[in-house]
């Protein structure tokens, strides 16, 4: 934010998600490059903008592949490495989700099913040496011997088991 308090000119909108009751859209709002902020827009009937954009306060850099929490009351990111979950309502700050480890991104959640909890697949980044394989020396989770690039990936499911 300007110190006149308005914002910059937007560079643009992307990465769209609406929430799976459809009363939510969250996007990432590119200001001049690498500045972002995560905004929510309510909707209304039809999916139709139903009021005012709110930048969500949320204070993770970088994120990235937002997918909505089967509730509609929480969103899932990717930022730094991990996997990230935030009310978007406020109330408490992101938190890492613990399991997930390293390099942890792409994000996707199923909807919740009679008699079956919701799912969360992700992919994790693994860097590779320059034979193809993990670099062994930090476990497939940094700067392997091909300068970081990252290389073969891997589908975690996970149950969502919380209310």
């Amino acid at each position: 934010m300007h110190a006149a308090g308005r914002q910059p000119p937007a560079f643009g909108d992307a990465h769209p998600a609406v929430s799976p009751d459809g009363r939510w859209l969250v996007f990432e709002r590119e200001f001049a490059p690498p500045s972002a902020e995560l905004d929510l827009l309510p909707l209304g009937r039809n999916l139709t903008g139903g009021g005012e954009i709110r930048r969500l306060p949320i204070a993770v850099v970088n994120w990235d592949y937002t997918t909505w929490m089967p509730d509609s009351k929480e969103i899932l990111f990717s930022s730094e490495g991990s996997l990230w979950r935030a009310a978007i309502l406020g109330g408490h700050p992101p938190a890492r989700v613990p399991f997930v480890g390293e390099n942890g991104i792409m994000p996707a959640v199923s909807r919740p099913q009679p008699a079956r909890p919701s799912r969360l697949v992700y992919v994790r980044a693994i860097d590779v040496g320059a034979t193809g394989q993990p670099d062994a020396g930090n476990g497939g989770n940094g700067s392997g011997g091909n300068g970081g690039q990252r290389g073969g990936n891997e589908v975690n499911p996970w149950s969502e088991t919380r209310s």
